[in-house]
C-alpha cells in the first residue's frame, strides 16, 4: 500500500516518478474515488506537495552563521549554501505553485 510517506521520499523525483507513485497512492488508498488523476491530486493538494518539497529550514541558519562568522573560507561556503536554498525554494514555488 502506497503512503503519504512514499509520495514524501519521492517528492525531489521527476514529475513522472513522483505522478506515478501518486497514482498508486490514489489507487491504493481509493480515498479519492477511482477517477481522480495524479494531476487533479497535485492541484488539489499543492498545499501539501509545496511543504514537502521545501528545503530545511536549518540549511539557510547555517548558512547565514557561516556568512555572519567573518572566516573567509566559511563566508564563501555559506554564500553557496544560502544561493542554494534559495533556488531551492524558488524551484519549489515554480513546481508547485499556489492556485
Amino acid at each position: 500500500m502506497t503512503s503519504l510517506q512514499d509520495i514524501h521520499k519521492n517528492i525531489h523525483a521527476d514529475d513522472v516518478t513522483l505522478n506515478a507513485v501518486i497514482e498508486l497512492f490514489i489507487v491504493s488508498t481509493n480515498y479519492f474515488g477511482p477517477s481522480t488523476t495524479a494531476s487533479q491530486w497535485r492541484l488539489e493538494n499543492y498545499i501539501i506537495l509545496r511543504k514537502l518539497s521545501y528545503p530545511d529550514p536549518m540549511q539557510k541558519n547555517d548558512a547565514e552563521v557561516k556568512i555572519g562568522s567573518g572566516i573567509p573560507a566559511l563566508v564563501s561556503e555559506g554564500e553557496i549554501q544560502l544561493a542554494a536554498y534559495i533556488q531551492d525554494c524558488l524551484n519549489t514555488k515554480t513546481r508547485f505553485p499556489k492556485i
